[in-house]
């Protein structure tokens, strides 16, 4: 019994399918099968990734929509327009004390820049923290590490010695040298 010619030829269609021909217009940057899946792998995960990003945004709006309908029973509009004034006004505070605080910062550090550079030349103070995330309040410190030119290459009494050196020149600075 000889299998049908025309379903041979479907058979061979179906198989050839999966089997992308080398060269392929369709896909110029896919020549072999192998390539082929391993792109259609990263367009499904692609996509996969996009789908969680989306479910993620309509979670955090249903919450807020939600968190809206709470507070809308609870509170009257006037209580709810009260508040947004009371934070815009607090804001405003906090962005003018930050504003305020940075000019400061920025005399420190010239000053600092200043020291550094007379006690070790070519070192640099680097701020980081909460002043450089801009996350400061009043309270917080500033956090400084000096940067020196092959550190890497100094032992322990190096460091002390440069240390020493730099507290002699803010002594000296603030006049008490």
């Amino acid at each position: 019994h000889r299998p049908h010619p025309h379903r041979q030829q479907q058979q061979q269609q179906q198989h050839s399918a999966l089997d992308l021909p080398e060269g392929d217009e369709m896909y110029p940057e896919v020549t072999t099968t192998f390539e082929y899946l391993a792109w259609l792998n990263q367009q499904n995960r692609a996509h996969h990734e996009a789908i969680q990003r989306v479910q993620r945004e309509q979670k955090r709006l249903s919450d807020i929509r939600r968190m809206y309908h709470r507070i809308s029973k609870r509170w009257s509009l006037r209580a709810v327009r009260q508040l947004n004034a009371e934070l815009g006004a607090l804001a405003e505070k906090l962005f003018a004390a930050q504003k305020r605080r940075q000019q400061d910062l920025d005399v420190i550090l010239g000053k600092l820049r200043s020291v550094i550079d007379r006690a070790i030349p070519g070192a640099m103070p680097v701020v980081y923290g909460s002043y450089a995330t801009g996350l400061g309040v009043p309270s917080s410190d500033l956090d400084v590490v000096i940067e020196v030119p092959s550190m890497n290459q100094l032992g322990p009494d190096d460091a002390k010695a440069y240390l020493e050196c730099i507290h002699r020149e803010l002594l000296s600075e603030a006049g008490q040298g």
